[in-house]
């Protein structure tokens, strides 16, 4: 097998979904026997107290603008390091360069309208909008290989930028389970019931629906408690969602817990009923496993990438609908057999998923591309 010397670029890693897969891609590649040597790029403090391998050297580059990091500075440092090849991690790559590559393409996201995303958008965020739709697809196409996370991201690859099948490779993720131990129901359950969803202000994350489907319960009698996680108050303050719930006279039910630490976010897992993710679009969906992983029962949506993610171990609605949600909610919660049911499939179905699973096919795919 050939020696090579692959880089990665680590600045995202712990940052949301696409930070996680990047930092436990890495510890995973590092927990593998192999006689590569790799170069991180920009890895945060945190990652680098986890490995101690001396195959992983970390090196820190002084980035003057993302936009010139990926397609100047790190292209120069692989050509001057004489590297074998290079791995994106987060769709963008560059358009030049003669270092090889290997790209992940989590989803089609960035193509969508901005104003989708960022209804207020500032003027680096519209600039930064069209760096990607310009760039993405054009680094994309001049890849060795693209790497995605699910089979409805790879046909969305193939239909929407026009890469051939033969170039694009599923790696699926995984999910960690001492950071998501299983943990047995709380010995003294309130009475309400307590429902958890990850927030964001992007609309897709579908918080509007949620906060209808809990008027649909109240107006039939059903009161819940529902906690938000995943938007600091900054984020929160760019959106109307506690209006919304002011108006929908559900405002106090709703806790808004804010950006939460790993360790925080797994307790808050398994002291809730219910996991609520009907997101509008998902390149995976990684709160599935790591809820699966906790032992708590998920509802999800049934499009995109989560059917595939969750297969029977969750219940499937429509996310537009908060009648279907809310019909879901209460299916879980007056049938404990049910609720134990989806328990025990969450945790059948997490042994299809690992990052170890993840490293090894990542590594057999930097083999193909730069040898």
């Amino acid at each position: 097998m050939t020696h090579l010397k692959i880089g990665i670029d680590a600045r995202l890693a712990f940052r949301r979904g696409v930070g996680t897969y990047v930092a436990q891609l890495i510890q995973a590649l590092a927990a593998l026997e192999s006689r590569h040597q790799f170069f991180i790029f920009n890895a945060p403090e945190e990652l680098k107290k986890r490995i101690n391998q001396p195959s992983f050297d970390f090196i820190q580059i002084k980035k003057i603008q993302p936009a010139y990091y990926e397609q100047v500075q790190l292209p120069r440092l692989a050509q001057s390091l004489k590297l074998d090849g290079l791995h994106y991690v987060d769709n963008s790559a560059p358009i030049g360069g003669i270092t090889p590559f290997v790209v992940t393409l989590h989803d089609t996201m960035f193509l969508r309208p901005l104003s989708e995303v960022r209804p207020r958008a500032t003027w680096y965020q519209r600039l930064s909008d069209y760096y990607r739709k310009w760039v993405i697809p054009r680094g994309a196409k001049k890849a060795r290989l693209v790497l995605t996370i699910s089979q409805f991201s790879k046909n969305e690859i193939i239909e929407k930028l026009a890469i051939s099948e033969k170039q694009i490779k599923v790696i699926a993720e995984g999910v960690d389970r001492s950071q998501f131990p299983p943990r047995r129901f709380r010995t003294k359950r309130s009475k309400i019931p307590q429902l958890l969803i990850q927030g964001a202000s992007d609309s897709r994350k579908n918080v509007a629906t949620i906060l209808k489907t809990l008027q649909w319960l109240k107006q039939r009698n059903y009161s819940m408690s529902l906690k938000v996680i995943g938007m600091d108050q900054k984020e929160l303050q760019k959106t109307d969602y506690p209006r919304q719930a002011y108006q929908l006279g559900i405002a106090s039910q709703v806790q808004w817990l804010g950006w939460v630490e790993s360790s925080r976010l797994a307790q808050l897992y398994a002291e809730s009923d219910i996991f609520v993710y009907p997101s509008k679009w998902e390149g995976f969906g990684l709160p599935v496993l790591e809820s699966f992983a906790c032992g708590t029962p998920v509802i999800t949506s049934q499009t995109t990438s989560l059917p595939e993610v969750a297969g029977e171990a969750a219940l499937l609605v429509d996310p537009e609908s908060p009648e279907s949600i809310g019909q879901a909610i209460l299916k879980i919660i007056q049938h404990p057999a049910m609720r134990r049911h989806l328990v025990q499939k969450g945790f059948r179905r997490l042994r299809l998923f690992s990052w170890h699973h993840t490293a090894c096919q990542t590594l057999l795919a930097y083999q193909e591309a730069f040898q």
